[in-house]
């Protein structure tokens, strides 16, 4: 294919609709296109209350900012200044927060402290 039609090509992408490029990627992807439909979600949504007043956090974000050193890169699971439970992976601290009981946990990938190492770009 020449420089020409590949410039071509990938002008008259940049020319489709959001929603014509979302079908091209799916194409190009492999993966089903269902047309005229908001794609799934990856999970099921589960709603706790729709009528229940907005949680206090204000235990759990000290909480974050006494600990943060101490468990950044990870993701924890809090209830109030109680840690529910810790790990590199969601999954394991959606578990913990499940088997506790606590369904309005908060979770939260911490960030230490110190920002990362410059890489020099």
């Amino acid at each position: 294919m020449s420089d020409a039609t590949l410039e071509r090509i990938i002008a008259e992408i940049r020319s489709l609709s959001p929603e014509q490029r979302e079908q091209l990627r799916h194409l190009l992807n492999g993966t089903p296109v269902a047309f005229n439909r908001p794609p799934e979600p990856p999970f099921t949504p589960r709603i706790i209350s729709t009528n229940a007043p907005i949680k206090d956090r204000t235990k759990e974000n000290e909480w974050l900012r006494q600990h943060r050193d101490e468990y950044a890169g990870q993701w924890v699971a809090l209830d109030g200044d109680r840690l529910l439970g810790h790990s590199l992976r969601f999954e394991d601290v959606a578990r913990a927060a499940d088997e506790a009981g606590v369904p309005d946990a908060l979770f939260f990938i911490v960030e230490g402290s110190q920002p990362p190492p410059f890489a020099g770009i």
